[in-house]
């Protein structure tokens, strides 16, 4: 088995789309060389949106059927999974993308419910959208200076969003206020500070570890707002996150998602992660992975 492609939700989705001309083709001419293209849970957990979002039952279940389709030619059915137990790096196996579907669904509850703990921790970015989460809770707190906002935050490490947001993704974190914030926020895990943080080989060995690691810089980011979305998109960051952690395992990750895209190229740069995080231009260009 060769080299290993990860492709976020919206590369498979321009494809069938028919948004990036030559793509299916150039993925075919790779796989002749034995690169392996893996899939995850959560591709799976994003093709599952898919009847929440379309009212026509018939429509919803061919677009969910052409979304699975497409993932298992391009995967061969090889996919990403969790370690068995809390130890132990991600593991690729063979499944069929239809039984991944059906756990994801038969457990979808957990998917809900982790997409209300994104929303409300999301509703942190600004004032109008932590009132709005607060009144849908029943509550009447206003965003006062003693709410953890982003804003709060950033001013209280004193960062502005424009002069973080120009510096490049490998100098991000040589930047001492940056610095400062992430050991701040690092006070909430007691094993770990700026030195003991896990990263490169000791990262990578253990997925249940990457998970919290990946999920915790990607979310200081946001804090920081260094390239960040806006408060609807909390649904999407929740996937983009786990599209990250399962990435790692990958030689190359490509994403048609500007913003994410250097948002994740910060973070592994910082973690010492290898892989190689490309824009489907840049892959479309390339030639070989090596």
């Amino acid at each position: 088995m060769g080299e290993r492609v990860y492709l976020d939700q919206n590369v498979l989705m321009a494809i069938l789309k028919n948004e990036r001309p030559g793509l299916m083709d150039h993925i075919k001419c790779f796989k002749e060389d034995a690169v392996v293209f893996p899939y995850s849970p959560a591709h799976i957990e994003e093709v599952a949106i898919i009847p929440r979002e379309c009212e026509d039952a018939t429509l919803a279940g061919e677009r969910v059927n052409e979304n699975l389709q497409l993932i298992e030619e391009i995967s061969d059915r090889w996919e990403y999974l969790p370690a068995l137990g809390d130890v132990g790096p991600s593991r690729l196996a063979q499944e069929d993308p239809r039984e991944c579907m059906k756990r994801v669904v038969d457990g979808y509850d957990l998917t809900l419910s982790a997409e209300e703990i994104e929303r409300f921790q999301m509703s942190f970015k600004s004032a109008a959208a932590f009132e709005q989460v607060q009144q849908e809770f029943g509550t009447n707190l206003l965003a006062g200076p003693g709410v953890p906002l982003h804003e709060n935050i950033r001013n209280d490490i004193g960062i502005e969003v424009k002069r973080v947001s120009n510096l490049t993704e490998a100098m991000l974190f040589a930047d001492s206020k940056v610095q400062d914030g992430l050991a701040r926020k690092l006070w909430n895990y007691p094993s770990w500070n700026l030195d003991t943080l896990p990263k490169g080989d000791d990262l990578l060995a253990c997925h249940k570890t990457r998970e919290v690691v990946v999920n915790l810089v990607l979310a200081y980011l946001e804090e920081i707002g260094y390239r960040a979305d806006d408060f609807d998109k909390y649904r999407s960051r929740m996937h983009d996150v786990s599209h990250a952690i399962y990435a790692c395992a990958a030689s190359v990750f490509v994403t048609g998602d500007k913003r994410y895209r250097q948002r994740v190229k910060a973070t592994y740069h910082f973690l010492q992660i290898p892989t190689r995080v490309l824009s489907s231009d840049e892959f479309l260009a390339c030639t070989s992975l090596a």
